[in-house]
């Protein structure tokens, strides 16, 4: 009896870090649900942000969004995109600690963290104190990745906006 409920303990843990690891792995083509997305709060066009998602080329938003991961990185493709665009294809580690990436701007400074199922980008843009703090999540049946997006400026939040994409595949 002991040994059966030992089995089972071994296996429900086992089984706890598979559901945990599937939850955490974004990869696929998703393409965004304006229709769930909300941009009200986002600070536009103030100096350091991005101008209104409808009438940009430079901007985050992209239709589809191709998402890779595979052991503590990931990469972010948007093909619709022109190659001038901030995040077009850009590649995070996964790992806590401050790394860049190339933009069309110069090299982004950002720090990726797992909080718990959630991952937590914080894209820094003209100093400390000015940043984007993303938390992006997938829904529990794995078709809906969340983005919400706060957007701080001084050290204060100025706005964000939510950004939902459904799988495509």
């Amino acid at each position: 009896m002991k040994r059966i409920l030992a089995l089972l303990a071994v296996i429900a843990v086992l089984s706890a870090g598979f559901i945990a690891s599937a939850a955490r792995d974004f990869t696929g083509t998703w393409v965004l649900n304006d229709s769930k997305s909300n941009y009200n709060r986002y600070p536009y066009d103030m100096p350091g942000f991005m101008p209104t998602p409808k009438d940009n080329t430079r901007m985050t938003r992209s239709d589809r969004m191709i998402i890779r991961m595979a052991g503590n990185e990931m990469t972010m493709v948007k093909p619709e995109s022109p190659p001038s665009a901030i995040l077009a294809n850009v590649r995070f580690v996964l790992d806590g600690a401050m790394h860049t990436f190339r933009a069309s701007r110069g090299e982004v400074p950002y720090k990726a963290t797992w909080n718990g199922q959630k991952l937590t980008i914080v894209l820094q843009r003209g100093g400390p104190d000015s940043y984007d703090a993303w938390e992006m999540s997938l829904s529990a049946n794995g078709k809906t990745l969340t983005n919400a997006i706060t957007a701080f400026h001084a050290g204060r939040d100025v706005g964000g906006m939510v950004m939902v994409y459904d799988r495509s595949r």
